[in-house]
């Protein structure tokens, strides 16, 4: 029962989308020449499916928007803890990482089991983006609110009763064709709909009761009921979390939520209240915990194989009302703040049949191959892109900034050296960024026509080969196409011009060679790359992607480097969602807690 845990979340809305089978080019070239011309998403689109089953960006930007069906492969070890001797209900959580599970029942006082379980079967998943196990109403639930219901307001749960959404997810499930959802917040979970059926084998079960535990420490309580974290504020009371296992269809019901707030628990049961462990086991499971979470900061959970042809995502550009909502919010680069709340019933009902019609089909074919499109590796091709232009963008950016005090966002300093130097670093770093595209043999130091052919060749580098041009690509398959031409002709026809630029401004071509009026040079200099880098600041913010995210150092064997996630470490200020995403744009090396 992994999602079950915390301090009730701030809220706050926005928007999301579905797709639909026609041609997914066709129907944004006619978007954008329609009077409302909406912008282009396909830096959206790209940046979450280049971030699927990866820690980091989706703790960055936590309101998932994409859907995506795969497998479990078989032999896949997964964890389950528990307060009692019991085995699982039908439906409950998984853990991929034991510290997870550990880490979430070994503070709650009493006895702990670790049931460890093993896959004998590929088991047949839907994959829920952004932090789509954290509870709480900013947005990270809006997939699955959309799902449910047909759209988020009709979702009164305010973030919590899970065992009420669990089973409405495994209703899908049962109607659908999957057996589980995976879905993250300080790790990946395996929400499994049928623990009685067949696809689990019971590996062991073990007493992992921390044996310096303070007798009558904690509740004990139900094995679902609220705790508190030793890294969060022990004073916080604990709100809004059921306060046991899905009852008995016949059994006595109980609100969702009591009619003047608060939290659901049965009646003649106080809130539950707790205080960090003093022993030192479970007081360093939420450290080792953390720890494992950091496993997938940037390396895609390897356990769930994700079939990417199966891609569906609320970016969608056909999904208009909240391209709109993008648009009128101001939100368009900000996927921090991005929602699905507000969007149109019909599209949501769109996106609801898209993702059956996937189902269906992968039902039929079947689930034992990764790929099951046409073959073409889209997430090779996208953190290809990524890894040849993150890092060498954000060099770029580095190289334009003034010495005189600004700082970039690890607190370093600028580059030394006047304009003139840091304009010969931009021309040099930009021909790098853009040197398989320039013919060479029609080069002009007094024209920039020359680079005509460069643009068409850098944005269709990795999808004008014969076999993706002559493939018959699914719908899904056309987004990614469309979403990587899109961030590649941005990405290219900017770079393409700053290199350009750079070679008219008459900068020297040897080392130490000196300029014949070094002023007017200086000048010339000082106004290009002020602009360039304006213009550099725009494309980065598109973007989106998260590689210049990182600690200001490497950390130390015993130090882990710690961003806010849900629900181990709160944003500042205690703030659990919201924000702008630039509360995260500084994560520090941290140690274990003073003993």
């Amino acid at each position: 029962m992994l999602a079950l845990l915390l301090l009730i979340v701030p809220l706050c809305p926005l928007a999301l989308a579905a797709p639909s089978q026609i041609l997914l080019h066709d129907a944004f070239e006619a978007q954008v020449s329609a009077p409302d011309p909406l912008p282009d998403p396909s830096h959206l689109i790209f940046a979450s499916f280049v971030g699927l089953l990866k820690q980091w960006p989706n703790t960055y930007y936590p309101n998932g928007h994409s859907v995506v069906l795969g497998t479990v492969p078989p032999g896949t070890l997964l964890y389950h803890a528990r307060k009692d001797d019991n085995f699982p209900p039908k439906i409950e959580w998984l853990a991929f990482d034991a510290e997870m599970s550990y880490g979430i029942m070994s503070g709650r006082g009493g006895e702990t089991q670790l049931l460890t379980y093993a896959a004998n079967r590929p088991l047949r998943i839907i994959y829920l983006d952004g932090q789509s196990a954290a509870l709480g109403e900013s947005g990270w639930l809006d997939t699955q609110s959309v799902l449910i219901y047909g759209n988020v307001t009709n979702d009164r749960s305010w973030g919590f009763s899970e065992y009420a959404r669990a089973e409405a997810l495994c209703k899908l499930g049962d109607a659908w064709g999957f057996d589980g959802v995976v879905r993250m917040n300080a790790g990946f979970e395996l929400l499994y709909c049928d623990f009685g059926g067949a696809g689990l084998d019971l590996q062991s079960r073990i007493n992992v009761t921390d044996p310096y535990s303070e007798p009558g420490m904690g509740f004990p309580a139900p094995p679902d009921s609220p705790y508190i974290l030793s890294s969060i504020i022990s004073s916080r009371e604990l709100r809004g979390h059921p306060p046991y296992p899905l009852q008995d269809p016949a059994g006595p019901k109980y609100p969702e939520r009591p009619p003047h707030g608060g939290g659901s628990h049965p009646p003649g049961r106080r809130r539950p209240r707790g205080r960090p462990s003093t022993s030192p086991f479970a007081s360093s499971s939420i450290w080792e915990w953390q720890r494992s979470s950091t496993w997938h900061y940037i390396k895609a959970e390897r356990r769930v194989l994700l079939d990417y042809s199966t891609f569906v995502t609320f970016y969608d550009p056909v999904v208009r009302s909240l391209a709109r909502t993008r648009l009128e919010t101001g939100t368009d680069n900000n996927r921090a703040k991005q929602r699905l709340l507000g969007i149109d019933d019909k599209e949501a009902g769109r996106m609801s049949q898209h993702v059956r019609e996937a189902l269906r089909e992968k039902n039929v074919r079947g689930w034992g191959t990764r790929e099951a499109g046409t073959g073409v590796e889209w997430m090779s091709i996208a953190e290809s892109i990524v890894e040849r232009y993150g890092g060498r963008l954000e060099e770029l950016n580095y190289a334009m900034r003034e010495s005189n005090g600004t700082t970039s966002q690890q607190g370093q300093s600028g580059p030394r050296g006047n304009s003139t130097s840091r304009a010969v670093d931009v021309r040099r770093l930009s021909y790098f960024l853009m040197f398989p595209y320039l013919d060479m043999a029609h080069y002009s130091n007094t024209s920039t026509k020359w680079m005509n052919s460069s643009l068409p060749l850098c944005q269709n580098a990795f999808t004008r080969s014969s076999f993706v041009k002559h493939t018959h690509l699914s719908p899904n398959e056309k987004l990614l196409q469309f979403s990587i031409e899109g961030v590649l002709g941005r990405i290219c026809s900017k770079i393409i011009t700053i290199f350009g630029e750079s070679l008219l401004i008459g900068l020297p071509w040897k080392l130490h060679e000196v300029s014949p009026d070094p002023e007017a040079l200086e000048h010339r200099a000082k106004v290009a790359t002020k602009r360039w880098r304006e213009e550099l600041t725009d494309l980065l913010d598109w973007l989106g992607w998260s590689v210049e995210m990182k600690c200001d150092r490497i950390c130390a064997p015993d130090e882990i480097c710690q961003i806010p996630v849900w629900p181990l470490v709160a944003r500042p200020g205690g703030r659990w969602g919201g924000g702008e995403g630039k509360e995260l744009e500084s994560p520090v090396c941290v140690s274990f807690p003073a003993r």
